[in-house]
């Protein structure tokens, strides 16, 4: 479990979990936050862990932050966030494939993140 508002997983020793999962997290957090809680998954992840989360995506080039405090970024600064702090991407398909029309959002990802080599 991690303790709320502790993005740097001050609790858990070094390669110590083996999945960190996060649904509706990042789509909520501005992006120093993204980095620091990715920064810390890595030092707590076994060295066969894996890290699962989703996020939305913007339609545009630019950030869009809206009065929910939803935070959609452009997927090339996803990317950089994810490859910054030493993880391969792996994208999940179908993950949405049981949802009615209305509920099916393409600007949903879902990914497996895992340390690069």
């Amino acid at each position: 479990t991690i303790a709320s508002k502790d993005n740097a997983m001050g609790h858990l020793e070094d390669k110590s979990i083996d999945c960190i999962f996060a649904t509706s997290v990042f789509s909520h957090m501005p992006m120093p936050q993204w980095r620091e809680v990715l920064a810390s998954g890595r030092r707590v992840l076994k060295p066969n862990g894996f890290f699962i989360l989703n996020y939305h995506v913007s339609a545009t080039e630019e950030p869009i932050v809206n009065d929910l405090k939803d935070f959609y970024y452009p997927q090339e600064q996803v990317d950089e966030a994810f490859d910054s702090a030493g993880y391969k991407t792996e994208f999940l398909e179908g993950w949405h494939d049981d949802l009615s029309p209305e509920n099916n959002d393409p600007l949903i990802r879902v990914v497996k993140l895992t340390a690069k080599n």
